[in-house]
This record gives structure tokens, C-alpha cells and sequence, in this order.
């Protein structure tokens, strides 16, 4: 059966999309927003070594795929064991987690509304706009990239993936220590300049 030009299979694989950028976006905002509350509550900066363990995961799964990939394991039956594993991973977790969490709570506080679009804040935002849109394209394209553009096998190109990772997990699992010693403004100003004069590789030249 066929819906316009896309068979049962890429029908499957977008619904499977839809369902998981849904649940995965909402639990992304409750977890930084739960994280950010667990910060201010220790005054301490964790967040980048909360963020280091997503990584640790990301790296984990890589690898795992990379694995499947060279040992030519279907896409479906690869997606099929690892939804399955995270669901098990989720219902035996949740009754270790501490009472309250990600559970608002409620301060009463007085916000100034017209302080907060500021030029430092509108600065920033523009900062971090740029900084996401270069580690989501990668998160998104990389692989399809290094296979496609580079002509890469697949399996190459998830090991590419899992390189991609382990500098994120160290970044992150280091930010927090760097933070804390030279201060927010002045790590984020070295991370985008070492971002931003980072080498290219020239596909032609790879090819």
C-alpha cells in the first residue's frame, strides 16, 4: 500500500518520528527545567554535567548502531530492540526517582516584564540561536552527510557520529568544573571561538 509517492515503511519511520520528537521534546523541557531549579538550590553549575550524561547516552547508542550498522542489522529490527529497551530502562527507573521531581514549585515572586528584552538578552539569544543550529545540523545530518556527500559507508559514518559525541560528553562533563573557576561569560566566549575556527574538511578533497 502506498499514500502518494510514500510506501508503508516511510509511513512507519514518520509516524515513529512524530511520536517520538513529541514525547522526547516534552520530557527535554520538564528534565532542564527540573535541572535548572537543582542548580539554583545548590549554587553550583550542573547543568552542563547533567547535559554531559544525555551525551554519555548519545555515545552509548552510537556505538550500538554503528555495531548493527556494520553487521548489516535491519534499520526496523535496530529501532524495534532499542524502543524497547528504553521503555524498560524507563519503567524500572521511575520508582528510584526522589518524590517531587519535576513537580513545580510554586514562589511567589515579583518579575518585571519589561526587563527582559534587554540587549544583553537579545545578544545572547542570538548567540545560542547560532551555537543550537550547529549542533542540531549535526545531531540531524551528520551521518546522512558522511555516507551521502563523502561517500562514507554506513557504518563510517557512525562512527563519525560517535566522535561527534565523545567531544560533546567531554564538554560537557568539563563545563561545569570550567564554569565554576572562570565564569559563564568567559567559557561560552572561548567555546564559540574555538567553534567558529574549527577546520572543514572540503568534500571534494575527502572524495
Amino acid at each position: 500500500m502506498r499514500i502518494g509517492n510514500i510506501d508503508d515503511a516511510q509511513a512507519g519511520f514518520i509516524v515513529c518520528g512524530v511520536l517520538i520528537g513529541a514525547s522526547y521534546g516534552s520530557v527535554d523541557v520538564a528534565l532542564n527545567l527540573d535541572g535548572t531549579s537543582i542548580e539554583k538550590a545548590t549554587v553550583r553549575s550542573l547543568m552542563p554535567r547533567m547535559h554531559g550524561a544525555y551525551s554519555i547516552g548519545a555515545v552509548i547508542g552510537a556505538a550500538l548502531g554503528t555495531a548493527a550498522s556494520a553487521a548489516a542489522v535491519p534499520l526496523l529490527l535496530q529501532i524495534s530492540a532499542l524502543s524497547a529497551l528504553q521503555a524498560i530502562v524507563v519503567v524500572k527507573a521511575l520508582p528510584a526517582m526522589p518524590s517531587g521531581t519535576g513537580v513545580a514549585q510554586h514562589v511567589r515572586e515579583r518579575v518585571e516584564h519589561s526587563g527582559w528584552l534587554t540587549v544583553p538578552v537579545i545578544a545572547l539569544g542570538i548567540c545560542l540561536l547560532a551555537l543550537t543550529l550547529g549542533e542540531g545540523a549535526a545531531m540531524d545530518w551528520l551521518t546522512l552527510a558522511v555516507n551521502k556527500d563523502y561517500g562514507a559507508s554506513a557504518a563510517a559514518a557512525g562512527a563519525a557520529f560517535v566522535v561527534f559525541n565523545v567531544a560533546a560528553t567531554a564538554t560537557r562533563l568539563l563545563a561545569g568544573p570550567w564554569v565554576e573557576r572562570w565564569g559563564r561569560t568567559r567559557v561560552l566566549t572561548l567555546c564559540a571561538v574555538i567553534g567558529a575556527n574549527s577546520p572543514r574538511v572540503d568534500r571534494t578533497a575527502a572524495k
